[in-house]
């Protein structure tokens, strides 16, 4: 009976094979054989837990059977237990040594639980044994692509290529690893001969798809997608990037269609939730995007949803419910985008707190009324305070953006100035998040002269201990650090060798420890360049006295190739894609304290990357904030207008919001274009005549007015403007008005120039430069597409311009875009 039921199960009769199993099992229940056989049929028939379960009892009554062991890891890696899988090709390799079937089923589970390095022992073992084995390769190839060693896996791959030259994987993984490095010409020659290979794999046809969308081939793209649907309707991937593509050609409505689709097919899947919830958002349904995004966090915390959370939270109609809370504190302490972004947003909530959202009124109706501890906090005290992990996250990691509450922290700083609390963690807690707040706002807080001179008495107070060696309350060194900053007390070093509670210990990590850091990293920056130019050497003073901006966490970025991300994100504009290395010498030309030059790193890798800029006291702020993130940047003091004397050139070079403090911003631009490379990129960023027409205007009235350029005029002079009817939300509300650097750099800066988009078409023309388009939100790109259907692109500069005189305030911040080099 058994060896009938064999012979069925070779000839593919399952169900015949698996009645006569059952018979053998029922006659003799211990039969090893059957017990197997019947496993394995249920293995076959996707029963994958049952034949775990036979072939267990198989196990049981004959373990030396390597077969077994085999059959059983198959069911294991079926159900996703991987590493229980792994166990069983061991298991069966102790009795079947080199066998090439199990080694190479070993390093497909040992894949399958991301132990890449173990996967590779297995396939090279195999190797060893059949060095033509080209699946083999194919495997080792995809394990050594996960550890990043991307020349050896497309060593694999070609070698399997010539083995087997009809292997459709090889080709297929091939060319996802060239379309990785940002070889996008030989990534579209492998998918295509992937496609000719296996014309019926969906995956294939995706993975075309994508290449030709990467390479600027818009139809083509679709029609990939649409074959790969054809073959597979289900493919998720497909309609995926199909509606990506329908969505940036401006059909929307059938890009939603597509999501909506791939949704009801794989409701939990994290791309899908945050590709559809960034269509919903661009299209101002902020609360099903946002339903959307908890749905794909729920699912896995990807960046991209925790970006997309961001975007949401920032918006004015977000008020913190339905959870949202706590996740703006995480998003706000992990730094799931730039923090101060979220600031706004979290003031928001704050304001409409139970517990806080009183007191903030309380203080603001008495503004600018002093009141005491007792009278703006109650019989609580700072317990509501410490114990709101949102308010604690905001003021430790971004400068706080809403007066209503600045003046509320401005009165509690003032009244804690005197009160006794000495030992209550409730108020130590809070108080030293003030402090922090305080040094990250560069103490923009408008004190009284009472404030002021008993602060100037803690000072004193403060010296004569250090000098004394003597002993400090943790109170009394909170209390100064909201009003002045410790690294400035002489003899400041001494704070750090003495025992302190933890919030005490972060007040002095961050306003000693870090100074003193960058003090000494300052005297190692090299001077690549002189700085000869006259408005070069008053920018230089501007920021070595007041470095900008002042910021605490780096924001993920995920790693990518320039190329790739480049064509990623101007899918349809007219420039030559796949020209650069996938590691690019990258060139960020005036990089103040390295906020941007530490995304930049992050993003497309540090290797070959210089960051310059005017100001020591920025290079070494941006040099300690790189080495906390473990980046190797290479900084160093130079002027743009000297940066020839290197000798150095570069396929990108970036200088957000920075030539426009130059003399002649044209000149500046020239300069870096003599060091681009044919075919590199260019990210600048320049200020816009018509949105900063209110700006100019104001700046014309300080000048003027003859305030001098100090931390007391600055603070006094944007009180003023808080209380003047005639001054723009804009500018009231902009992140650059609540910190001292920020708003110098904002209405006192030294040097400003202003920009208009015909003056920046024309340079681009005269200079054979390629426009590839603006850095801006979805929701601006569909409104303009909607209003010039003709320019999907969106690369007119001639119908931004009339864009922009439709939407004055539209380039507030900046005209920031990206330019080629010709070649």
């Amino acid at each position: 009976m058994l060896t009938e039921a064999v012979r069925l199960h070779q000839t593919g009769d399952l169900d015949g094979a698996a009645a006569l199993y059952r018979n053998v099992l029922t006659a003799e229940p211990g039969n090893a054989d059957a017990l197997h056989l019947l496993g394995f049929v249920s293995y076959q028939k996707g029963s994958a837990d049952i034949a775990v379960e036979m072939i267990r009892k198989a196990i049981a009554v004959q373990g030396r059977q390597a077969a077994f062991h085999f059959h059983l890891g198959l069911a294991l890696k079926a159900l996703g237990r991987f590493d229980e899988a792994a166990v069983s090709y061991r298991r069966a390799l102790a009795l079947k040594p080199d066998d090439p079937d199990t080694l190479n089923n070993l390093g497909n589970a040992l894949s399958a639980a991301q132990k890449f390095e173990e996967a590779v022992v297995s396939y090279r073992r195999l190797l060893s044994l059949r060095p033509g084995h080209d699946q083999a390769l194919v495997n080792l190839g995809n394990a050594l692509s996960e550890l990043g060693q991307a020349e050896d896996a497309e060593a694999c791959y070609r070698r399997a290529i010539s083995q087997a030259p009809r292997n459709a994987d090889a080709w297929n993984n091939l060319g996802d690893l060239l379309r990785g490095r940002g070889d996008l010409d030989g990534a579209l020659a492998a998918f295509r001969k992937a496609v000719a290979l296996m014309p019926e794999n969906a995956t294939a046809h995706n993975n075309l798809g994508i290449t030709l969308w990467e390479l600027g081939a818009a139809e083509e793209a679709q029609e990939s997608y649409r074959r790969a649907l054809q073959h597979d309707p289900g493919h998720t991937a497909a309609l995926d990037n199909l509606a990506i593509a329908l969505w940036r050609l401006g059909r929307l409505d059938e890009a939603e269609a597509q999501w909506r689709l791939a949704l009801s097919l794989a409701p939990e899947q994290a791309g899908l939730l945050n590709n559809f919830a960034a269509l919903v958002m661009a299209r101002g349904q902020s609360r099903e995007a946002m339903a959307l995004v908890h749905r794909s966090l729920a699912s896995r915390e990807t960046l991209a949803a925790k970006r997309l959370f961001v975007e949401l939270a920032s918006r004015a109609d977000f008020d913190g419910g339905g959870g949202n809370h706590a996740l703006l504190a995480r998003a706000l302490s992990e730094a799931w985008e730039r923090p101060a972004r979220l600031s706004k947003a979290a003031a928001r909530v704050l304001k409409h707190d139970p517990h806080l959202g009183p007191l903030l009124e309380r203080a603001n109706r008495a503004w600018p009324e002093r009141l005491s501890l007792n009278q703006l906090l109650g019989q609580a005290g700072f317990q509501p305070l410490a114990e709101n992990p949102l308010l604690l996250a905001m003021l430790t990691a971004a400068p706080n953006t809403d007066m209503e509450l600045e003046r509320f922290l401005t009165l509690v700083r003032g009244a804690a100035l005197t009160a006794e609390d000495a030992g209550i963690p409730e108020a130590e807690i809070f108080r030293a998040a003030l402090a922090q707040q305080s040094f990250i706002n560069e103490y923009v807080f408008l004190g009284t002269e009472a404030e002021t001179e008993a602060a100037d008495a803690l000072r004193t107070k403060l010296a004569n201990a250090l000098a004394a060696d003597a002993s400090l309350s943790s109170q009394d060194l909170l209390a100064a650090a909201a009003f002045f900053p410790l690294h400035n007390l002489p003899r400041a070093e001494r704070l750090l060798a003495r025992d302190w509670p933890e919030p005490a210990r972060a007040v002095i990590r961050q306003q000693v420890e870090e100074p003193l850091k960058e003090a000494r990293l300052m005297r190692d920056i090299p001077r690549l360049t002189p700085i000869e130019d006259a408005v070069s050497r008053l920018v230089r003073d501007q920021y070595e006295e007041h470095p900008y901006p002042r910021w605490v966490k780096i924001r993920p970025e995920p790693r990518e190739s320039l190329p790739v991300w480049l064509a990623r994100k101007f899918p349809l504009a007219p420039f030559r894609r796949g020209q650069l290395p996938a590691s690019a010498d990258i060139l960020v030309a005036g990089c103040g304290t390295g906020q941007h030059s530490a995304a930049t790193a992050s993003r497309f890798g540090d290797n070959g990357m210089l960051a310059v800029d005017l100001s020591l006291a920025s290079l070494a702020y941006a040099q300690r904030k790189s080495d906390e993130a473990g980046l190797s940047i290479a900084y160093g003091q130079a002027d743009i207008l000297e940066l020839h004397q290197l000798g150095r050139d570069f396929d990108l070079i970036e200088s957000v919001g920075v030539l426009h403090h130059m003399a002649d911003p044209f000149a500046g631009w020239a300069a870096l274009l003599c060091l681009l490379r044919p075919g590199g990129f260019l990210w600048l960023g320049f200020y816009s005549a018509r949105a900063r027409e209110r700006i100019t205007a104001l700046r014309a009235e300080i000048a003027q007015s003859g305030i001098g350029v100090t931390a007391d005029n600055i603070r006094r002079f944007r009180h003023e403007l808080a209380g003047r009817a005639d001054i723009p939300a804009a500018i009231l509300e902009s992140e650059d008005f609540f910190s001292i650097s920020a708003c110098r750099d904002l209405l006192f800066h030294t040097q400003e120039q202003t920009l208009t988009l015909g003056a920046i078409a024309a340079y681009l023309k005269d200079n054979g430069l390629v426009f590839l388009g603006f850095d801006l939100p979805d929701a601006v790109l569909d409104a303009y597409r909607a209003r010039f259907p003709d320019d999907a692109a969106a690369v007119s500069l001639t119908h931004w311009e009339e864009f922009e005189s439709e939407n004055p305030g539209l380039f507030a911040a900046m005209y920031v875009f990206w330019a080629q080099k010709a070649a």
